[in-house]
């Protein structure tokens, strides 16, 4: 769906069909939504290790069969975390050190990625529900009000392929569409000499889903 992209062959996903989950016994056909892991005859492409642990907060209203943020664990299972809102924010601030947390969302104080010094966190929060669900998220949630929890946001975001209807314009991306650029865009500036393609599976899902709509 986005120009140059570099991604694995998809078509083992047509070979799919829904099946239960031995574990949670849930219906699904490329990937357990509550289990988060692979399912079926299709092997997911291996990433490379992010940079960071992305830790996706999901708001409880947001259907999971929505959601693309989900992509992330079953891709990167060692580098992501998945977050009930609001039923797990204080779990998380439990754990989470303000000092070396971002959050990804477009605030008056964000900074592109390419300001921020690489060394300076390990963990990046995104906000996965609607444009309003996400505002309520930031607003409501103590730990990313903190002064300490820098915002980051994009410095040139492509147009989104999302297949739904897009309250805020195009250039408001899918959770996963997120998550890439963001990646894409750390690339550019901290590891010039790297190859940002090497992420480019992190769509290897929405891809797939785009291509059959």
């Amino acid at each position: 769906p986005h120009k140059d992209l570099v991604i694995s062959p998809t078509a083992p996903l047509l070979e799919c069909n829904r099946k239960r989950c031995p574990t949670c016994r849930d219906k699904c056909r490329y990937y357990c939504r509550q289990c988060l892991v692979p399912r079926g005859p299709a092997t997911p492409p291996t990433l490379p290790p992010l940079p960071w642990t992305y830790d996706v907060f999901k708001h409880n209203q947001e259907r999971k069969g929505k959601s693309t943020a989900l992509h992330v664990k079953v891709l990167c299972p060692n580098e992501s975390n998945v977050w009930t809102y609001p039923q797990d924010v204080e779990r998380y601030t439990a754990q989470a050190d303000p000092e070396k947390t971002l959050v990804l969302y477009p605030s008056a104080r964000a900074q592109p990625i390419s300001a921020i010094d690489p060394s300076s966190f390990t963990h990046i929060v995104v906000l996965d529900g609607t444009w309003y669900q996400a505002h309520q998220m930031a607003r409501d949630t103590p730990l990313l009000q903190d002064s300490r929890v820098r915002h980051v946001s994009f410095a040139s975001p492509p147009q989104t392929k999302f297949w739904r209807h897009q309250q805020k314009g195009g250039d408001h991306l899918a959770t996963i569409e997120a998550m890439w650029w963001l990646v894409r865009e750390f690339m550019v500036a901290h590891r010039p000499s790297e190859d940002y393609h090497r992420y480019d599976d992190l769509l290897w899902y929405f891809t797939f889903t785009y291509q059959r709509i």
